[in-house]
């Protein structure tokens, strides 16, 4: 039984950041489960011949104070803060990471061709007058 008075426990499935940083901020009894044989995902490290190597090769970009401070206090400030500086080399130009928020010197082809496609993807198909049998029903589904 858990703290709530019932039988029920979350089920968390993954040891990697996030369902680490679920099983410490939940108020109520959990059951964690991990495939691998350590805990971290790709936020752990490993130890070989004297030499510490990361998993993490996107390292820990936080927006936020608290989840910062957090991981700092967790791994007693082992940590390296560094600002984002990425850039992406397409078609000639270096673009800024992230890829999709900067298209400033990706040629007008390029850049149009992403914006429709993000278009394309936001706004629902609309299906071609004759499929509906009237223009009531066709302007009714656009």
């Amino acid at each position: 039984m858990n703290r709530s008075g019932s039988d029920r426990q979350t089920l968390i499935i993954g040891a990697g950041l996030a369902g680490l940083s679920a099983a410490y901020h939940l108020k109520t009894s959990y059951a964690l489960f991990e495939k691998d044989s350590e805990i971290g995902g790709m936020a752990r490290s490993a130890q070989k011949d004297g030499y510490i190597f990361d998993y993490d090769g996107h390292l820990l970009h936080f927006r936020n104070e608290y989840a910062f401070n957090l991981v700092s206090e967790l791994l007693n400030g082992n940590m390296a803060p560094h600002k984002r500086n990425s850039w992406i080399y397409s078609k000639g130009a270096f673009t800024r990471y992230p890829f999709q928020a900067n298209f400033y010197g990706l040629p007008k082809s390029v850049v149009k061709d992403c914006l429709m496609g993000l278009i394309k993807a936001r706004i629902p198909s609309v299906p071609p007058l004759n499929s509906n049998g009237n223009f009531e029903n066709w302007i009714m589904k656009t």
